[in-house]
């Protein structure tokens, strides 16, 4: 009697182990959860590429603005550029958008100090005649030298929408440089209309 519950429990185990009826139920339990992460991930990551790049359209579209004009621009004209230029980054919201823009007088040395600097959005302008160091381009420090400088920076604080993979928002910044197309300083008026 013993033997042949022994035998019969052997050729159930054995068919347990050749059954393949629930093999791809089993793989997909398996394998759904690594699927869902590269699935969220790469939905993360595809949208803070995203507001990057449109972070640095947002610095090339200001800085552009600003050095087209010929020899003044104006508070109002200023406030339009960043208006304009804030709603790039639709669909997201501005509230962590800070534009600044400013003017830099270059030496013959490619030394730059600050003739006048604008910000928005809580950005930070940079003091009059402080320096500005230009040592991540020096490129355009030679370029530029004994002429001026317009230098457009964005910043944007970016939260994630799922809380899954990044747990705290995190700052991206870009900054653009352009030669005035005039060729002389555009100075600014806060009084001008």
């Amino acid at each position: 009697m013993m033997t042949r519950t022994l035998h019969r429990l052997m050729r159930q185990c054995g068919r347990f182990f050749t059954a393949q009826s629930g093999a791809a139920a089993v793989e997909f339990a398996l394998v759904l959860p690594l699927m869902l992460l590269l699935y969220i991930g790469s939905t993360e990551l595809s949208q803070v590429i995203t507001v990057d790049r449109r972070v640095t359209t947002i610095a090339g579209t200001v800085g552009d603005l600003v050095s087209r004009s010929n020899t003044t621009v104006t508070a109002t004209e200023l406030t339009d550029y960043f208006t304009a230029a804030s709603s790039i980054i639709t669909p997201f919201t501005t509230t962590g958008l800070q534009q600044v823009v400013s003017e830099l007088a270059v030496d013959t040395q490619g030394k730059a100090t600050v003739v006048w600097s604008r910000a928005t959005n809580g950005g930070v302008a940079h003091a009059a005649t402080s320096a500005f160091s230009l040592t991540d381009v020096p490129e355009m420090a030679n370029l530029a030298k004994g002429k001026f400088l317009i230098v457009a920076e964005t910043s944007y604080s970016y939260t994630p929408m799922l809380d899954f993979f990044f747990k705290k928002s995190f700052s991206l910044y870009h900054r653009n440089y352009y030669l005035p197309r005039f060729g002389g300083s555009i100075s600014y008026c806060a009084t001008c209309t």
